[in-house]
């Protein structure tokens, strides 16, 4: 399966049942890799959207990540917010849950990723070489 198929995959699932082995592969290849997803955004739904968005926006922000990189997934972004606004998404009433990330909340989530961040940040650090490097 491609990056673009995990993808596709992982925002098409619930993030309650992830686990830190299925966002591997797209943690490394956005860290490491100059990974920017290649969906079509208009073939996704408004959760899937959502979930794009938060995924690439919660990567993006740390430092093993060239700036160049960073412009790339931030273009991303933007492209998403500006489908889910043409589709009328984005609405500050949906019900939160109390311990969901602000990032989470910002994409109108209702589950986040969280539980399985710590496993992954060992990836990103100066200290990991990555196969690719």
């Amino acid at each position: 399966m491609n990056l673009n198929e995990q993808f596709k995959k992982i925002i098409s699932s619930s993030f309650c049942h992830l686990s830190s082995e299925d966002l591997k592969p797209i943690a490394l290849a956005l860290w490491h890799e100059s990974y920017t997803p290649e969906i079509s955004l208009d073939e996704l739904g408004s959760e899937e959207l959502k979930k794009a968005g938060y995924l690439v926006d919660r990567f993006r922000g740390y430092n093993c990540i060239p700036k160049l990189q960073k412009l790339k997934l931030a273009r991303f972004a933007k492209k998403v917010e500006l489908r889910l606004s043409y589709l009328s998404i984005i609405s500050n009433n949906i019900s939160r849950t109390e311990s969901l990330e602000p990032l989470a909340e910002k994409w109108n989530l209702n589950e986040d990723i969280s539980h399985v961040m710590s496993s992954l940040l060992k990836f990103q650090t100066r200290h990991y070489v990555h196969p690719s490097s």
